[in-house]
């Protein structure tokens, strides 16, 4: 018996949770080797609110951060996607890295041929989420190979707790963005990440890690943090970005 399979089979009806075909798959949110490399977290490995649902396919390609979901940008809603003010599930979008979005990808195919551009999850999967949202962001825009410590860093982020405490299934608080604010209105964390640039590099796109995925903007780089370039410097621009004036 294996209670985090059976126990997401009973969420969410042994379908994928993106094409709702009937799977066996099940995947972790914040992967197995981390909960095996950290002890103090062994024991997400079983989890439920950790795991999702999703095709063989779909699976290699959330493990590889091809895609991840903004989590910024949910609604409350039923089981069903009906908006509902209950917090047991929500509604999130899909969002798929740069670099991957002209892909031959599944998770392309059926947001551009099926128009499937949202899941529901369960709402106590949301800081679980939240994680994997961060460090999808290090791996596709600052090149960050020690995916470890990234997982580390946000688990152990003081935010992390505070949305395990907004979502807990037991005492749930459905006041997320109110949160999210207080703890940036208190906080000196930075949490920028450049993206691309453009102009021989003159503006650079600015995402902010505490706002929707699609709230992206660009900014001269004279007003931009002059470690953040220096960060995109030494992780980007020399292999890949050809807008970049060195």
């Amino acid at each position: 018996m294996n209670i985090f399979r059976d126990n997401l089979d009973k969420i969410y009806n042994s379908k994928c949770i993106i094409s709702d075909y009937k799977t066996s798959q099940k995947n972790h949110i914040i992967p197995r080797f981390f909960c095996k490399y950290h002890k103090k977290y062994a024991n997400l490995e079983y989890c439920p609110n950790n795991g999702l649902i999703l095709t063989d396919t779909l699976h290699r390609e959330y493990d590889n951060y091809i895609f991840s979901f903004d989590i910024y940008q949910f609604k409350y809603c039923d089981k069903q996607g009906n908006t509902n003010k209950d917090i047991e599930y929500v509604e999130i979008p899909i969002i798929v890295a740069s670099n991957y979005q002209k892909g031959n990808y599944m998770i392309n195919d059926l947001i551009h041929n099926k128009n499937i551009k949202s899941v529901i999850v369960k709402a106590s999967s949301i800081s679980y989420l939240w994680v994997a949202y961060q460090v999808f962001l290090s791996k596709n825009y600052l090149l960050i190979n020690n995916i470890k410590d990234e997982y580390l860093k946000y688990i152990e982020h003081p935010l992390f707790e505070m949305l395990f405490n907004v979502f807990d299934p037991v005492n749930p608080n459905p006041d997320f963005i109110i949160k999210i604010n207080e703890y940036l209105n208190n906080s000196a964390f930075q949490g920028s990440v450049i993206m691309k640039s453009r102009n021989y590099g003159g503006e650079v796109l600015i995402l902010d890690r505490f706002k929707p995925f699609d709230f992206k903007e660009w900014q001269m780089i004279d007003n931009v943090n002059k470690e953040l370039i220096e960060d995109y410097q030494s992780n980007i621009e020399v292999k890949f970005d050809k807008t970049w004036k060195p």
